[in-house]
């Protein structure tokens, strides 16, 4: 038994990856007594929703569309449906005596490329069911589960075929006494061709076992496939209304209660300025969450209600002209960080961590300050020196389109991040940057100075201290920085290469010093100069790994016996 539950664990383990649940875990919790509409029924029994929600819970079939304009909600409903109770005791109803599986993935374009990929969904959906029941694993994965029990090599990484191939074999069996509800949320952020990925989901969901609630904006392409039957489809955005007013309420309260008394007028404007906010969002809550932060700004200055409807008068209801007024809304001597901040979370492969953002302010004091950073874990006093102001640092010049959610600096929004990424905004990034400013390069310097900074525990090829990434998948991550730098100017060319230089020899350093730990210490080697080597060559073949084609070129030109301590022959490259 134990070495069966040890196997299940293996291939899980394969499945799974760090980014799966941070989508998920990032979306804003519904706000108290919204969506309760989608999940509850009336004294009577009859649905809230007139959409029928509930009625494709307990009996429907097939793919269930959430549609609804950019900003409207659909990532925030989703987590909410997930997470409700109500939601599994519905669908009971539909799987009757056999077992239930409730799924999800939730896409993400701003995160890595996994999180926005087919292979990402495939290998998701498939740690959900198998973790859930692990019992399928030898049906579903049969010739990975054979390797598992033969005792063979066994692989890590998952083609897309075969994790294609192990949905396929769920979706054709005729006689498991198990039905499967998948929740995916962004289909409109998936990186590949929208109509192939809507006929692998529809070709999923002709098995009587398996059905789908997919979320997406309202594009031409998922109105054709998720949008041709009323029954099983709603638009957000014309549902919210209620939702919308309840949260503006909560929010204004904190006006009506900062006062002693409010007359009956005042009473009025207060309902009047509550409508007309509810009225001109169109049922858009990004937009209302924007509005409301300001008017809170109001109230900190004891605005008046006349003062307070100025600001609402002010505030264009377009979500594009409203972004471009906080961005102005700046003060001019934060206008350059506010570009480059912007830059680097547009450039960014994924989130970066908020003590990347920290480094990458000290460029504005000494460009050079990565290679002058010293090879020594930070102590307390210095750490929040250098990184407990970022919160209000970020909030003074960007107002809000970043934050900081577990650590992690990200848009706002992804209405954010497309609009940044238009021509005309692009262009006014450009200006308020300077000439000589390189996205890329900074957030390379700013991943040297940080791992200069660290510690690294156990082996350091796999696991980082405390559950961070290894030293090892950090590397990885400043080399695609590196590459991309690499591919610039000469100017840019020569500050990269100065850079890896110094990251060379900053990470023997780090061996020497015990920040870069085995998790055994060699005791017949107590200075660790086997494990300096062993990091030398893992650095020397990511390089060839990033295709670093510049600088390898450099390098062996420098010294021909560079690349010597390692396997792959740097001239494939």
């Amino acid at each position: 038994m134990e070495r069966k539950l040890a196997d299940e664990e293996r291939i899980l383990s394969s499945l799974n990856f760090d980014q799966r649940p941070v989508r998920h875990d990032a979306i804003t919790v519904a706000s108290a007594q919204t969506f309760e509409w989608i999940l509850s029924r009336d004294a009577s029994g009859h649905d809230n929703d007139p959409h029928s929600f509930i009625k494709w819970l307990e009996s429907g079939e097939g793919i269930y569309w959430v549609s609804g304009k950019p900003g409207s909600g659909k990532s925030t409903l989703m987590k909410f449906i997930i997470g409700h109770p109500h939601t599994t005791t519905y669908l009971s109803t539909w799987s009757g005596s056999t077992h239930m599986v409730l799924a999800s993935h939730f896409f993400w374009s701003a995160g890595s490329p996994i999180q926005r990929s087919r292979e990402g969904l495939l290998r998701t959906l498939l740690y959900d069911i198998l973790a859930q029941i692990p019992g399928l694993i030898p049906t579903v994965c049969n010739k990975r589960w054979a390797e598992v029990e033969s005792r063979r090599l066994i692989r890590t990484s998952w083609s897309l075929e075969e994790l294609q191939t192990s949905l396929r074999t769920l979706a054709a069996q005729k006689t498991f006494p198990v039905r499967f509800c998948f929740f995916i949320d962004g289909l409109d952020e998936f990186a590949g061709d929208s109509f192939d990925i809507c006929q692998t989901l529809v070709d999923l969901c002709t098995s009587k076992y398996i059905k789908m609630c997919i979320s997406s904006r309202p594009w031409d392409v998922f109105e054709s496939y998720l949008g041709n039957m009323p029954e099983k489809k709603m638009y957000i955005h014309d549902l919210t209304k209620g939702d919308i007013r309840s949260y503006v309420k909560s929010e204004l309260r904190i006006y009506s209660s900062s006062l002693s008394s409010v007359s009956a007028a005042e009473d009025d404007r207060l309902a009047a300025l509550i409508n007309e906010i509810t009225n001109r969002a169109q049922g858009v809550f990004l937009w209302v969450f924007l509005v409301t932060r300001l008017l809170r700004e109001g109230f900190k200055n004891n605005d008046s209600l006349a003062n307070l409807q100025g600001r609402l008068d002010s505030i264009p209801t377009d979500l594009e002209q409203f972004f471009k007024l906080v961005l102005e809304s700046v003060e001019p001597v934060y206008r350059e960080k506010q570009a480059g901040t912007l830059q680097i979370a547009l450039t960014a492969r994924g989130s970066l961590r908020s003590e990347i953002y920290s480094f990458c302010d000290l460029e504005y004091v000494k460009e050079s300050y990565a290679l002058d950073h010293a090879v020594r874990v930070l102590n307390k006093d210095e750490h929040s020196r250098l990184y407990g102001s970022l919160p209000k640092r970020l909030n003074a010049r960007c107002k809000g389109l970043l934050e900081i959610r577990n650590g992690n600096v990200e848009f706002l929004h992804r209405t954010v991040r497309d609009f940044l990424r238009t021509g005309e905004m692009t262009e006014f990034l450009s200006r308020r940057t300077n000439p000589n400013f390189n996205a890329n390069l900074s957030i390379l310097r700013a991943h040297i100075a940080w791992l200069k900074s660290s510690q690294f525990a156990g082996d350091y090829r796999y696991v980082g201290q405390e559950g961070s990434l290894s030293f090892i998948s950090r590397l990885g991550q400043m080399l695609d920085y590196a590459h991309a730098a690499d591919m610039q100017d000469e100017q840019c060319q020569k500050l990269t290469h100065k850079l890896l230089d110094d990251l060379e020899v900053s990470i023997q350093l780090m061996v020497l010093r015990r920040q870069i730990l085995p998790a055994r210490m060699d005791q017949e080697n107590p200075d660790n100069s086997n494990m300096t080597t062993g990091v030398v060559a893992l650095f020397r073949q990511a390089l060839i790994e990033k295709d670093l084609a510049q600088y390898i070129s450099t390098k062996i030109s420098d010294d021909p016996f560079y690349f010597d301590e390692i396997e792959t022959d740097p001239l494939v490259v």
